[in-house]
């Protein structure tokens, strides 16, 4: 996530390495999308990194024929915060390749719940162990699982052994076969502090995975709540873990919401859904500029 990175192409001229805006944009339509916003979780951005960031957000402002924002949420901030005007943005929410799944139904001796992504401040892994914590007080037949590397790594560990989740708490480590690491679970929990429009949680939710995730950002406009899914209001581990625990007792409850998260993904974010709109939004824009 972060400041957009901006490609620009070669100008002529041997000794030319930054092109003016006026000499391409006679010649290109410039589009450009937006996957997130900065992440400041981690402390206050230093002087430079504020002052590259909102240069490069003026000149997406300004200069780009359009950017796309993957969900309302950061075209809302793109607006309020960094001056963009409506007409220049649209709204494509990302899109993945939905997979065949089978008879999700198997003998298992565990519940599992798992989560995967980069071991960095804005997932705030941490409130998953006390998710954790809370659940198995109240269930021993719950595991959880998460996948991903980072440099959190060693704190997520820490919190493990201090609440002697050892034998409840798998960490994955880099996986290559995501497909079978959702297809093992039967709950996804999300514990982000911002997203955008997260693959990991479209991933889960086309296996047929019901989400547990927090009322931020773009995670409302994927999930409705106790239809395809729960959204969690607040970072109380004990509110997350009730909505854990509702899916793990209620059988029915957890394939009637895997079920349906599955429809949705395949209804309004398939990739093939997410190529049609971009390939409608470069048409319309390559009309314009010839008009």
């Amino acid at each position: 996530m972060g400041a957009p990175y901006t490609s620009f192409p070669p100008v002529q001229g041997k000794y030319s390495f930054v092109p003016r805006v006026a000499d391409f944009r006679q010649k290109r339509v410039l589009v450009s999308t937006q996957h997130g916003m900065p992440e400041n979780f981690d402390g206050t951005p230093s002087l430079l990194h504020r002052l590259r960031s909102h240069a490069n957000y003026r000149l997406l402002a300004t200069r780009f024929d359009k950017a796309v924002a993957v969900s309302t949420d950061i075209k809302q901030s793109l607006i309020r915060d960094y001056g963009f005007h409506t007409e220049r943005l649209e709204i494509i929410p990302n899109g993945i390749v939905v997979p065949e799944v089978g008879n999700r139904i198997c003998q298992k001796d565990n519940f599992v719940i798992g989560s995967a992504g980069r071991f960095v401040p804005v997932k705030d892994y941490p409130l998953m162990v006390e998710i954790a914590k809370e659940v198995n007080a109240k269930a021993n037949n719950v595991r959880f699982e998460l996948a991903g590397d980072g440099p959190l790594l060693d704190d997520v560990q820490g919190l493990i052994r201090k609440h002697g989740l050892e034998q409840h708490f798998t960490l994955r480590g880099f996986i290559r076969d995501v497909s079978g690491f959702y297809d093992g679970l039967d709950v996804y929990l999300n514990t982000s502090l911002h997203e955008g429009i997260p693959m990991s949680v479209l991933e889960a939710m086309a296996h047929g995975v019901p989400p547990v995730v927090p009322r931020v950002g773009g995670l409302e406009e994927i999930v409705t709540d106790g239809v395809d899914g729960y959204l969690v209001d607040g970072r109380n581990p004990r509110d997350f873990a009730e909505r854990c625990l509702s899916l793990c007792k209620n059988e029915t409850l957890r394939r009637n919401m895997g079920r349906a998260a599955r429809e949705k993904i395949v209804g309004q974010f398939s990739v093939e859904r997410m190529v049609k709109a971009y390939l409608d939004l470069y048409l319309r824009a390559m009309a314009s500029r010839e008009q």
